[in-house]
């Protein structure tokens, strides 16, 4: 376990920003617990009986066992450093003509999209992109090196829809009920029905909506995706032992993790943990569906635009590449 815990430079920069920002975080919750309680104080919570929650009761990672929080930090570092770049871009990006189309009705945007005979190309490509992510996140995750190829390439096949889904569900926005785009727009639950993606992206709908209720931050996301990506069940795995020791640990450091952030509603552990069910379920119903569907003449374009902006990250810019120098005539 020890090699797992030896962190390369990009992983020493995402943990350095990943602990600063949980320091921000629980100076602001202790803030805003002072705010709206003012019983509250540093020593924790008030009286005997009270079942307000304590300073105490926040997410202290100085008081969790090493081996614990050394997985934290890991798998948080590894989704961050396998997604942010894009989330980066999107933030960034300039406003685009389908940007600024988003006030238009999603199905006419649709219809304007026009014939291209590269759209299965452009969807592979950028499948392709989301695919590469998922499996930069799972080289960070501590212990799966270690496993068998043939187990690694299962466990990434099995869940990498699950995860992307995940990524989906958390661009959910709660107060205008919409999911945003990865073009800039947005899009209701309604105007999805009008596609032929309806019968996939309404219970993903569904999803997002009570995930949003559990209000998880981008930790428990990361930790999330890990358990999604650790599980032990999958059908055809030659060493599911050692994957669940791995699954295990990452769920006793998930758990953790909420009990402390979230002081005594131990209920919230349950309900995040329900959603590894949930989404495998929605993917094991309707993925194979979008995954395998056929573009025929009459509508072939109305998939995959869909599919691509509601299931991709923007593309992160490129880095310039090098001219390739010209071979030099050997001198006689």
């Amino acid at each position: 376990m020890a090699a797992d815990l030896v962190l390369n430079e990009k992983q020493r920069v995402a943990k350095r920003k990943l602990i600063e920002e949980n320091r921000i975080r629980r100076s602001v919750e202790i803030k805003r617990l002072r705010e709206d309680d003012p019983d509250v104080s540093g020593g924790g919570g008030g009286g005997g009986g009270s079942d307000s929650v304590g300073v105490s009761a926040l997410f202290d990672p100085d008081e969790m066992p090493e081996e614990d929080r050394a997985t934290i930090e890991l798998v948080s570092a590894a989704y961050q450093l396998a997604w942010l770049p894009a989330e980066q871009s999107s933030a960034s990006k300039p406003a685009s003509s389908e940007a600024a189309q988003a006030e238009a009705p999603f199905a006419e945007q649709l219809g304007n999209a026009g014939a291209s005979s590269n759209v299965l190309d452009s969807l592979t490509h950028l499948m392709s992109r989301a695919v590469s992510c998922v499996i930069k996140f799972a080289r960070g995750i501590p212990g799966f090196a270690e496993l068998n190829e043939d187990d690694q390439f299962l466990l990434l096949k099995s869940s990498c829809m699950e995860i992307l889904c995940l990524r989906v569900a958390c661009r959910y926005n709660k107060f205008t009920e919409s999911l945003a785009l990865s073009n800039g727009n947005v899009v209701t639950k309604a105007t999805v029905r009008l596609g032929r993606l309806g019968e996939f992206v309404e219970p993903l709908f569904e999803f997002a909506v009570g995930l949003s209720r559990l209000d998880l931050d981008r930790c428990e996301v990361a930790l999330l995706a890990g358990v999604l990506l650790m599980q032990s069940d999958r059908i055809g795995l030659r060493q599911p032992d050692r994957i669940e020791a791995v699954q295990d640990a990452i769920l006793r450091a998930f758990k953790r993790y909420v009990t402390e952030r979230r002081g005594r509603r131990g209920v919230d552990w349950a309900k995040i943990l329900m959603k590894v069910t949930d989404l495998r379920s929605i993917v094991t119903r309707q993925g194979d569906n979008v995954l395998t569907a056929r573009f025929d003449a009459a509508g072939g374009n109305e998939v995959p635009l869909l599919f691509m902006n509601i299931f991709c990250d923007p593309e992160p810019p490129l880095e310039p590449v090098p001219a390739k120098p010209e071979p030099v005539e050997p001198q006689h």
